[in-house]
């Protein structure tokens, strides 16, 4: 799990390169920013979810054990 708004790189880039390197891996994205572009910014890179912060508790346990294959 990664949050779009990181110092020094962004959370779309530790995406694309996760997936470069270990592109099994899901990666859910972060973002207080919920403009509907930094979604779907986070699904062409390779996110298995966004999520708008303040997150919903019951929403990242359903996306996570959706992820882990549990869901």
């Amino acid at each position: 799990m990664v949050d779009l708004k990181m110092p020094g790189m962004s959370g779309l880039e530790v995406i694309r390169q996760f997936q470069r390197y270990q592109p099994s891996l899901k990666c859910i994205l972060l973002t207080g920013h919920s403009a509907a572009e930094n979604v779907e910014l986070g699904r062409k890179s390779g996110a298995y979810e966004c999520i708008i912060k303040p997150v919903n508790i019951n929403l990242l346990i359903q996306v996570l054990k959706e992820a882990a294959g549990h869901g």
